[in-house]
């Protein structure tokens, strides 16, 4: 992912949310209170495996490989990225580079009093892919902020 000052400024993809806009590759939605997706990167849209993620129609995940049509990307490559899924015309920005074990936790999300986690637990550099948790929960039973927020009780009681 990343953006030039020239025409042909390299190889470099569009983020998520320009994808998920655009129509580009396949999308997963995340409606329900727990997804768990394998991305890969754009260069590996033809696998069968989804290569974006719409949180909620108000955030998009997707996995930043540094491979192929995007080998030059110079932002956070080889990273889970999250980014804002804003209606058309609005810019969309990144909210967060994740690597193995780090979450991205958005509260009070759409000012309902739910707590929306994004977790990438797994990357494997032979499948060329990321494995993300996304999960909605109740403010309420948000209970442990101590400790990364799917390893803690109600996380993995699924």
């Amino acid at each position: 992912m990343g953006f030039g000052q020239f025409l042909d400024d390299g190889k470099k993809c569009f983020n998520s949310a320009h994808n998920i806009k655009l129509g580009w590759h396949s999308t997963f939605t995340c409606t329900n209170t727990l997804c768990n997706v394998k991305l890969v990167g754009v260069d590996d849209a033809k696998s069968g495996n989804y290569v974006n993620i719409n949180m909620h129609g108000k955030y998009s995940v997707g996995y930043n490989r540094k491979k192929g049509m995007n080998l030059d990307t110079s932002m956070a490559p080889d990273k889970v990225l999250v980014h804002t899924l804003e209606n058309a015309g609005q810019k969309n920005e990144l909210v967060a580079e994740l690597s193995d074990w780090r979450q991205y936790v958005v509260h009070n999300f759409q000012s309902t009093g739910t707590t929306l986690v994004v977790f990438p637990f797994s990357f494997d550099s032979i499948t060329n892919s990321a494995s993300a948790y996304i999960r909605k929960l109740p403010r309420s039973q948000v209970r442990n902020f101590g400790c990364p927020q799917l390893l803690c009780p109600p996380f993995l009681n699924f």
